[in-house]
């Protein structure tokens, strides 16, 4: 199954690509931000076709 991560800015700009939603994570505590980043889950459905989830991690998630 193919599944990736997208971080994205508040404004929706994707900052970076991983391939684990830990790695994602991991790297998000490494940076400054000041609103809640916006995770895309993009993953492939049974079918083939890709789908998006859209992950809102709040700052009381992780520091």
């Amino acid at each position: 199954m193919v599944e990736y991560f997208v971080l994205l800015d508040p404004a929706g700009t994707p900052l970076k690509l991983f391939r684990s939603m830990l790695e994602c994570l991991t790297w998000k505590t490494t940076q400054r931000f000041y609103e809640d980043p916006i995770i895309h889950r993009v993953h492939q459905k049974p079918d083939g076709s890709l789908a998006v989830q859209i992950i809102r991690v709040g700052k009381e998630n992780f520091g």
